[in-house]
């Protein structure tokens, strides 16, 4: 199952995209939708506004293709899930597409800079080879100094953290 998340605010573009592809058969999986408060509403793929339990679908997904919200890519990733970010332009400012970029020159996502639908096809077909990089909040280096540093002051050590 493919998962597709837009956060509340919704992002049409991204559904529509999605909803095209699977009409055109360019997706043949099982795709359901978090879509918000979306104008568009899709056609070709379950889908649902809000839920309580949007971790659930998350969780089932086999691949997640996500707006740029920081609080859904950040839960995708600790899940280690594959996932295509999408800035959502249709925001007031930047911060997703920043933040995806990032994260994809990170090695821990694929990245579609615009909700198009042959460049969506593209990033959904490298899926299934990505391998994600680990993700951390933390970059490597602070982790070996925090470490370095409680081994120092006698705090719990390399065994600790």
């Amino acid at each position: 199952m493919i998962f597709v998340t837009t956060g509340t605010f919704g992002f049409a573009g991204l559904i529509e995209a999605v909803d095209t592809m699977v009409a055109t058969g360019l997706i043949d999986d099982r795709v359901v939708a978090q879509i918000g408060h979306s104008p568009y509403v899709p056609s070709r793929m379950e889908y649902f506004r809000t839920s309580t339990d949007v971790q659930k679908y998350m969780r089932e997904a086999q691949y997640v293709i996500s707006h740029g919200g920081t609080g859904s890519m950040l839960e995708l990733l600790q899940m280690g899930k594959r996932i295509i970010g999408v800035p959502n332009r249709e925001l007031a400012d930047n911060h997703q597409e920043t933040f995806l970029q990032k994260l994809h020159r990170d090695g821990t996502i694929l990245y579609a800079d615009r909700p198009d639908a042959a460049l969506l096809h593209e990033q959904i077909a490298r899926l299934g080879t990505f391998r994600p990089a680990a993700f951390s909040f933390f970059p490597p280096a602070f982790v070996e100094a925090l470490k370095r540093d409680l081994g120092q002051a006698g705090g719990p050590g390399e065994e600790g953290l």
